[in-house]
């Protein structure tokens, strides 16, 4: 993945919600072009941050059987820009659930304020037949770091 776009998840209740969040700094590369003078975080890279977000809740709840991949995006709004020094807190929530789909809501906030928002849909594929078994430690290695001492971690569901 070219972009990691969640520097942390600070909760995660399975088959619920999860919140994470992204620091968005001036040292990011993309500030180079968007826009020099005024820098605004991307839209469409909010976007897939929720979209990274509302993948993780799935992956966890589903004890990482599953690879989720976002298959539509509905009601996508842009409130107010995100700039550097923000904290971008995501948050996502499964609404449904139905055969291979699962629908998300999802938030970006800064502070109080909704920034962005959408209704996500992914479907869900076996992992065993999404990736090849030798590559799957470059996943564990992310949710590990994102993870990191948070509960519903592969490293603590090893140790219980």
């Amino acid at each position: 993945m070219r972009f990691i776009l969640i520097d942390r998840i600070l909760e995660v209740k399975r088959n619920k919600n999860i919140t994470a969040i992204k620091n968005v700094t001036l040292s990011d590369d993309l500030f180079i072009d968007h826009f020099p003078g005024n820098p605004i975080y991307p839209g469409a890279l909010v976007l897939e941050s929720l979209c990274q977000t509302g993948g993780a809740l799935i992956e966890i709840s589903y004890d990482f059987q599953c690879k989720a991949i976002v298959f539509m995006i509905e009601n996508a709004k842009y409130r107010e820009y995100i700039r550097p020094g923000d904290q971008v807190i995501l948050k996502a929530e499964i609404i449904s659930t139905k055969e291979n789909y699962v629908r998300v809501k999802a938030r970006a906030l800064v502070g109080d304020s909704t920034r962005v928002s959408a209704m996500l849909v992914f479907t869900l594929v076996n992992m065993n037949d999404f990736c090849d078994e030798r590559l799957r430690f470059l996943s564990e290695i992310l949710y590990e770091m994102w993870l990191e001492g948070r509960s519903g971690s592969k490293k603590e569901k090893k140790e219980s």
